[in-house]
């Protein structure tokens, strides 16, 4: 499993974005986000091309495009063009959504879709399978500075769920109120799913010097632990019991990051998948 992080420039001082864009550029993120805003579809209006222009001139970084506006899809190919490796619109603001898909995908960029609190997953399902990232939003569009909202985690696994058991290649992302303080909270729920399906009988994971039993449910086994924090390297040892009583231990290596900056606290988390080795 790893994290990607991808700070805001809606968080940076824009006296000084050249220097706060190196400042990104040179950390451990993967990615700079870029929140475009029109003061319609939200109630407040951020930044377009120019500043858009401005950070992919210094910047190495991976560009997520994060579009807050109406009718998207008269700029999804302008953004994808102007250096946006990732160009996610709102399910809410599309007309047409297939339409925005294709014309970001045309456009030689990958796309994202996103949907506000209120949304359920479930009005995703006919995009997912079309999409390469989902954005789930735990803070109402159009602010930054705003609390984390708790229920969004559950949208996230229902989400995760709905990816997993269909097959389908999406990344997750979950934007809004995260901060070094309370990022661990998104990748506290791990899952563990063995080769032995649904004969899987139980589990028990061993990190840092703790031992933590597992629920089974349909074959899948779900965690909760307190050990992703901090920052740097830890190593899961995963015991799986099948219903014959045969036991594999899977080994995952998980990097985790710890961001702590006076300028860019705001962060969007992503979730990949986890590669574990067999014993």
């Amino acid at each position: 499993m790893e994290r990607i992080i991808s700070p805001s420039m809606l968080s940076a001082d824009f006296g000084n974005l050249d220097r706060d864009t190196r400042m990104i550029d040179r950390s451990a993120a993967q990615w700079i986000h870029i929140d475009v805003m029109d003061g319609v579809f939200v109630p407040n209006i951020s930044f377009g091309f120019p500043v858009l222009k401005a950070v992919t001139k210094v910047s190495t970084k991976v560009i997520d495009t994060h579009l807050m506006i109406v009718e998207p899809i008269r700029y999804v190919e302008q953004f994808a063009k102007a250096g946006s490796h990732y160009v996610t619109f709102h399910l809410e603001a599309a007309s047409d959504v297939k339409q925005c898909i294709d014309a970001i995908h045309n456009a030689g960029a990958k796309a994202g879709i996103s949907i506000k609190p209120a949304t359920p997953v479930s009005a995703l399902e006919p995009y997912i399978d079309s999409v390469d990232m989902v954005l789930i939003m735990s803070v109402e569009p159009g602010f930054g500075g705003q609390s984390f909202m708790p229920a969004s985690l559950d949208k996230v696994r229902a989400l995760r769920k709905e990816i997993e058991d269909k097959g389908y290649n999406c990344l997750i992302e979950i934007d809004g109120g995260i901060s070094a303080k309370n990022a661990k909270v998104v990748f506290d729920a791990l899952l563990v799913e063995t080769k032995y399906g649904a004969s899987l009988k139980g589990f028990r994971v061993e990190c840092e010097g703790k031992t933590y039993n597992g629920d089974v449910v349909d074959g899948k086994g779900t965690i909760e632990t307190d050990v992703l924090a901090g920052s740097g390297k830890v190593t899961l040892n995963v015991s799986a019991i099948d219903s014959r009583d045969i036991k594999a231990t899977y080994r995952f290596t998980v990097t985790v990051y710890e961001y702590k900056t006076p300028v860019l606290n705001n962060i969007s988390v992503y979730r990949c998948e986890e590669n574990g080795n067999a014993d």
